[in-house]
């Protein structure tokens, strides 16, 4: 049992309650099958999965600071008008910046991603998309 899994319970019943379920499609890198030829890469399949997610405007009250010291760091700038945040409980992938949320059919681009792990424990992942 660890330290916070209390809130981790948390954030998966409130997704689960008032989240939207989106396709997560992983990007897998192109692998070399043979170690004698690195240079022929061969593409792994993309692997799809759905997943709950609750999206928030920056401009929502409370959600414009959480996250956005960090966010800003890892890109770099200010958040801008057009930008939604998507919010999920761990699953297993840890969203990347090659990766694809689908949502009501649209793929959306992935402009920042944080994962909030105090001690290594993952409580949810905060992704930011251009829109």
């Amino acid at each position: 049992m660890g330290q916070f899994d209390r809130q981790i319970n948390t954030v998966k019943r409130l997704i689960a309650k008032y989240g939207q379920t989106v396709t997560f499609k992983h990007i897998n890198s192109p692998v070399a099958l043979d170690d004698s030829k690195p240079r022929e890469k061969t593409d792994i399949a993309a692997s799809q999965t759905d997943i709950k997610m609750v999206f928030l405007s920056p401009s929502v009250s409370g959600a414009s600071q959480f996250g956005k010291e960090l966010l800003q760091y890892l890109s770099g700038t200010e958040i801008a008008k057009g930008t939604v945040r998507g919010y999920c409980g761990s699953f297993q992938y840890e969203p990347k910046l090659n990766d694809i949320f689908i949502r009501d059919g649209n793929e959306l681009t992935i402009k920042a991603a944080d994962t909030l792990a105090p001690n290594g424990q993952i409580i949810m992942h905060i992704v930011e998309f251009d829109v």
